[in-house]
């Protein structure tokens, strides 16, 4: 994968493995990450899973994360709107739009309430938002919405699934 080493999918899915304490499922060399809990090896398998176009794998964990996380400390929390950031961005990959849309607007909501439109999650959300307009055939509307937060157009570019087209981003290309 892309600037991951081979066996990092093979240790992650160790960290979660159930009723055995984490120290014990990690090889000794990386006993430095006993800490993370489930939820946070969860995220981190997730976007591992997504960023090596493994999205229906990632599906399932990226929700269960979400889940955790959301009984855990409530939607209004950072950690949980980074994993409704996460789940709507797998979502969308495949291609389960309506699903991935509610995430969306209910983190963007929340989180410019919470934190305001310049927060990281915020934007995040903002460049989901502009992916679903991208892949909705509303490229401008995209391109306008990621760039009302704050975004480089280019941010869309890529977010986008291989089989869709690149996204133009430049003024000109946008016309028409």
């Amino acid at each position: 994968g892309q600037g991951c080493w081979p066996g990092a999918t093979h240790l992650f899915r160790l960290c979660l493995a159930p009723r055995v304490p984490l120290v014990q499922r990690l090889p000794r060399m990386h006993l430095h990450i006993h800490h993370h809990t489930p939820e946070v090896t969860g995220q981190v398998l997730a976007t591992l899973l997504q960023n090596t176009n493994r999205h229906a794998e990632a599906e399932p964990i990226a929700r269960s994360t979400f889940r955790s996380r959301e009984k855990l400390f409530g939607r209004d929390n950072p950690a949980t709107l980074f994993s409704m950031i996460n789940l709507s961005s797998i979502l969308l990959s495949l291609q389960r739009e309506s699903e991935a849309l509610a995430l969306i607007d209910d983190g963007l909501e929340r989180s410019i309430r919470l934190f305001g439109k310049d927060h990281e999650a915020t934007r995040g959300f903002a460049r989901n938002r502009g992916v679903y307009f991208i892949r909705s055939g509303k490229p401008q509307e995209g391109v306008e919405f990621v760039k009302s937060f704050g975004h480089d157009p280019a941010v869309l570019d890529r977010y986008l699934n291989a089989a869709t087209q690149p996204v133009a981003t430049t003024a000109p290309a946008l016309k028409g």
